[in-house]
């Protein structure tokens, strides 16, 4: 059986995105700003749902996330993580919200509610963006109370 590469791309959008995937990982890039793209190899064999999300530097995430690479983009430094392959994972929980009136995700806060709003700003999320960070430590501290 014959194998071959494959590239995928990743947006930084707070979002956990699937990709099925029959082999590894070999390369972690960025062409363009805010995506980050990964190669991997497809070996003609069975497919596994594969979930990864992009987390800036300094930002929370949860906790048992593997580390597949990381990118320059500009000032930025974005980090490529995949959730542990079970379907039940707790790190990507929460998909439901909250969320800052920025549109961004709050980690570690999981609440029912609707989805992801349509608009989401370029802020960078918490952790980078003043705005984000105060609503997300709000979401928190009411979900500790």
């Amino acid at each position: 059986m014959t194998e071959s590469i494959y590239r995928y791309e990743v947006p930084v959008d707070d979002q956990w995105h699937e990709h099925p995937l029959s082999g590894g990982i070999v390369h972690v890039a960025g062409r363009r700003h805010a995506v980050v793209e990964f190669w991997a190899r497809h070996t003609g064999g069975p497919t596994v749902p594969r979930q990864f999300r992009v987390f800036g530097t300094g930002h929370p995430m949860p906790e048992g996330l593997d580390h597949r690479g990381a990118v320059l983009d500009g000032p930025f430094v974005w980090h490529l993580m995949e959730a542990p392959v079970s379907g039940n994972s707790p790190a990507i929980g929460g998909r439901g919200g909250p969320w800052t009136s920025h549109g961004h995700a709050v980690d570690g806060v999981t609440v029912e509610g609707p989805g992801r709003p349509d608009l989401v700003a370029r802020c960078g999320g918490p952790g980078l963006c003043s705005t984000c960070s105060q609503e997300a430590e709000r979401f928190r501290q009411a979900a500790t109370r």
